[in-house]
């Protein structure tokens, strides 16, 4: 069999002994192979992978499909069955691509085959694991990171959508937020390394390709600045400052913060100094805590001492306080993250019922912050929370604003209720937010969300009968979110007309605001969302009505349409208007309307 090259960073790429296969039959047979290589430490049953890409199709008709979707794809691959694959010599026998029986199909992990997130994957892990007081000093590592690099063509599967998928919208999203942030991070150390050792050149083409990839994030034009300034750049240095403040302007409505801008003024004034290396900053805080070590230690055998000799009840009172914290988790006694930070996951676990989880793995436990269940940490702090679907109960504590790294947040289908915390707004580095699922959330949606600029999918929507109680008006603040590609507010109680501020959101392919109270008609300013692929507005007790606006036009890209049955009807519609309502493919309400006149 052939050697497949499966290339996911960047455009969807497949070849065949360097061979380009272009012969899928839809992007639908290409998500599948997607998904089943990046998920193939395991089998997946036929009905999850029919509900995932064909989500409302009648079951059956979806069976029927993902059949035919596997036919073709074992087809364009060159894929055989075990049992049909010929000898290639006497001791080999080459392994399929799949593995498949009448209930599930798994990508062959073994199979002779090149999967570049994989790769890039196992180069940052090993790099992560392998054993060096500096990277910098570790050539090994430092070259595994530039072949990280260099096979990140783009972000995953870039420019790639099935709109009338959202699950698996969603999972490609979140693939593609974790491995941005993975090269990022790397671009980032890279860029540091190459700086320790003096090679300025070689720092500043990683952080230039840092920058590229994340143009709104100031930390990276800082490095750029100041890379730029230490190699005696001092004009281009202050020219980044200028690319930087009209970048966050035009695009997210923001000036530089005060960090970057006391940066640009250093250089400007000529005092722009090497700051002090991180590695220098971990070793002071390492000294100060081997001084205080031996104290705490000292202390608690005293303290242990007494309570054998003395019992519990015969301790000095203010000793038994201090006895009571020995006996729960410390978040003091752990260096993973900030105290601060550890507090913050102790506080979300004690207050939404944390010894009723379906699973609590290593929480509150003797091991470190970043390996509990849902933890994932990034240089030191928490950048990842997913607890999804893990019975949590009660309220959202205000205080995961104070992870002010966390880049995803995922609560979504626990047992959650009340309000979502204004607090929440403080993530300032947030780009995925769900707590969709949650039944018994209630009170407004808070305005100050729409200061996450950052965001790139906002789920406040339930799936349930009952939905939400979510309340109040579609704050028009969410209209700040310009880097939003999916938006969801289905099924609840939200309520009044539709913001004609969401017109700003140039970049959704998914936004559903359907199953609500909402009423007036359509604002005419939707009709910027030229990338949308998915409009849904409609439908449960929408109380929408009146014409649809002729600027609706203007989304090409439509594939399904949802607007209620509410809409004034009336003949001959505008021609021009109905070829393109009659040209959606999934299309539910009346295909022959009235059009308002703009």
């Amino acid at each position: 069999m052939a050697h497949l090259t499966i290339s996911l960073l960047g455009p969807f790429q497949v070849s065949l002994d360097g061979e380009p296969v272009t012969t899928f039959e839809s992007d639908k047979v290409r998500a599948l192979l997607a998904y089943l290589a990046v998920e193939g430490d395991q089998p997946h049953r036929r009905e999850t992978l029919a509900g995932l890409l064909w989500p409302e199709w009648p079951e059956r008709s979806a069976r029927h499909s993902l059949s035919q979707a596997i036919h073709n794809l074992r087809k364009v691959i060159e894929d055989r069955a075990l049992g049909d694959l010929a000898r290639s010599d006497e001791d080999e026998i080459a392994s399929p691509f799949f593995f498949i029986t009448r209930h599930s199909i798994q990508f062959n992990t073994d199979s002779d085959h090149t999967l570049d997130v994989t790769t890039v994957a196992m180069l940052l892990a090993d790099c992560e694991k392998h054993r060096h007081d500096e990277v910098e000093a570790c050539d090994v590592c430092m070259g595994r990171l530039q072949e990280a690099v260099r096979l990140y063509r783009g972000d995953f599967l870039d420019g790639f959508s099935v709109a009338d998928s959202p699950a698996f919208e969603e999972w490609m999203v979140l693939q593609r937020e974790r491995l941005h942030r993975s090269i990022i991070d790397g671009l980032h150390l890279l860029s540091s390394c190459h700086e320790r050792r003096g090679e300025l050149d070689q720092a500043l083409r990683h952080a230039r390709r840092w920058l590229e990839l994340d143009p709104w994030q100031e930390s990276a034009y800082r490095q750029v600045m100041r890379l730029l300034s230490l190699s005696g750049q001092r004009n281009a240095a202050l020219r980044q400052y200028q690319i930087c403040r009209r970048t966050l302007a035009d695009e997210l409505g923001v000036e530089p913060s005060e960090r970057t801008t006391e940066l640009f003024e250093q250089i400007r004034d000529e005092k722009h100094k090497q700051p002090k290396l991180p590695q220098q900053e971990k070793d002071a805080r390492d000294s100060r805590g081997a001084r205080f070590k031996p104290v705490r230690l000292l202390a608690l055998v005293v303290l242990l001492t007494l309570f054998v000799v003395l019992g519990f009840d015969l301790l000095p009172g203010f000793l038994r306080p201090s006895f009571t914290q020995v006996l729960t988790y410390s978040c003091a006694d752990q260096t993973d993250i900030p105290e601060t930070e550890c507090q913050v996951l102790v506080t979300l676990y004690d207050e939404t019922g944390g010894t009723d989880w379906k699973d609590s793995q290593g929480w509150l436990s003797s091991s470190a912050p970043c390996g509990w269940l849902g933890v994932t940490c990034d240089r030191g702090l928490v950048a990842e929370l997913k607890l999804p679907d893990n019975n949590l109960s009660g309220t959202i504590p205000p205080e995961l604003g104070s992870l002010t790294d966390l880049w995803v947040l995922d609560l979504e289908y626990n047992q959650l209720s009340g309000p979502i915390p204004p607090e929440l707004s403080k993530l300032s580095n947030l780009r995925y937010l769900s707590v969709r699922g949650n039944a018994e959330l209630s009170g407004p949606i808070p305005p100050e969300l729409g200061n996450l600029i950052r965001l790139d999918s906002l789920y406040l929507s339930s799936d349930g009968d009952g939905g939400t109680k979510l309340s109040g008006p579609i704050p028009p603040e969410l209209g700040n979110l310009k880097r939003l590609t999916h938006l969801d507010l289905t099924n609840s109680l939200v309520s009044g007309p539709i913001p004609p501020e969401l017109g700003n959101l140039t970049n959704l392919v998914y936004l559903s605001l359907a199953q609500n109270p909402l009423s007036g008609s359509l604002p005419p300013e939707l009709g910027n969302l030229v990338h949308l692929e998915v409009l849904s507005v409609g439908e449960g007790y929408s109380e929408l009505e009146g014409p649809l606006p002729l600027s609706l036009m203007n989304l090409k890209e439509i594939v399904y349409f949802t607007y209620g049955t509410n809409t004034d009807l009336c003949e001959p519609a505008d021609a021009e208007f109905q070829e393109w309502l009659n040209g959606i493919p999934e299309l539910h309400g009346p295909r022959v309307v009235c059009q308002s006149e703009e």
